[in-house]
């Protein structure tokens, strides 16, 4: 089969499935398999071996089963790095790029600036802040130990396994109110923030294949919120941050959640004008 030959019939088949970009899909599909040769110029007459058209239709037949391109791809780019991804974590959304410009304001002018990233999940946002402020150290936790062990791989990938520690700790449990040697100059985090109703409702290659735990928040999505507005205060420094992520319709009552805790707090809105990051701090003494 010749390159241009797959190329048209992998994004052919992709349509089915009511993909955005089939063209894109399959180009990386393709592209994860036969590498350069896509942009041979003599594509039309350049022709796929056996063994890279039967590994091309595996990844086919799992896309057609909804499984994000990301798994399949087996690494996303994320601000300025690249890490691997797979199920034992939630794939890391543009929207979440955002968050680190608010984490990095808040310990910018900090030399050594002391980061807990709760729900680490694969591990990128602490990844991307150490990435980014050559000083800071991070104490990464989540209830996961198998998005644990891909954080792990992705820190080990990225050579700074010196200024991050990972552990297993639940966010509504004892062990996190206890978490030591607080205090943190910055606490992030991109919680589960989906209601049970809102999960019904959700994409299938998202609901079939991503982590629940990672998006699943309770009957109102804000179960997690909640616990970072009263457990968090305690972790922090006078000067401290709290950054997180949260659900699009959920401004107005995270916003109240925090306030009740006696946080000065922020939203703002993403690129789409959607309420998507809070900022919250501890009023002086």
């Amino acid at each position: 089969m010749t390159v241009h030959r797959a190329l048209a019939e992998t994004s052919h088949l992709i349509e089915q499935i009511n993909s955005q970009n089939p063209e894109r899909e399959a180009r990386w599909l393709l592209e994860s398999v036969a590498g350069s040769l896509i942009t041979d110029h003599r594509r039309e007459e350049i022709t796929i071996s056996r063994d890279q058209a039967e590994k091309l239709n595996a990844l086919i037949e799992r896309r057609l089963k909804y499984e994000p391109l990301q798994y399949l791809l087996g690494t996303v780019d994320f601000r300025n790095i690249n890490i691997n991804i797979d199920h034992r974590a939630l794939i890391p959304r543009p929207e979440t790029e955002g968050l680190i410009d608010f984490g990095l304001t808040a310990i910018r002018s900090l030399k050594h600036p002391r980061v807990l990233d709760v729900g680490t999940g694969s591990g990128v946002i602490a990844l991307s802040l150490l990435d980014e402020h050559s000083g800071a150290s991070a104490i990464c936790v989540d209830n996961s130990s198998a998005a644990l062990e891909l954080a792990i791989e992705n820190c080990q990938l990225l050579n700074c396994i010196n200024r991050a520690e990972w552990l297993q700790i639940d966010l509504f449990s004892e062990e996190f109110t206890s978490l030591s040697p607080p205090p943190f100059d910055l606490i992030i985090s991109n919680p589960p923030y989906v209601s049970s109703e809102e999960f019904d409702t959700l994409p299938l290659d998202i609901k079939n294949h991503e982590p629940a735990q990672a998006l699943l928040a309770g009957s109102d999505g804000l179960e997690a919120i909640r616990r970072l507005a009263e457990a968090s205060g305690a972790l922090l420094t006078k000067t401290g941050t709290l950054v997180c992520e949260i659900g699009e319709n959920h401004g107005l009552q995270a916003l109240q959640l925090f306030r009740k805790h006696g946080w000065d707090v922020n939203i703002t809105e993403d690129l789409s004008q959607k309420p998507r990051y809070l900022t919250a701090k501890l009023p002086a003494a």
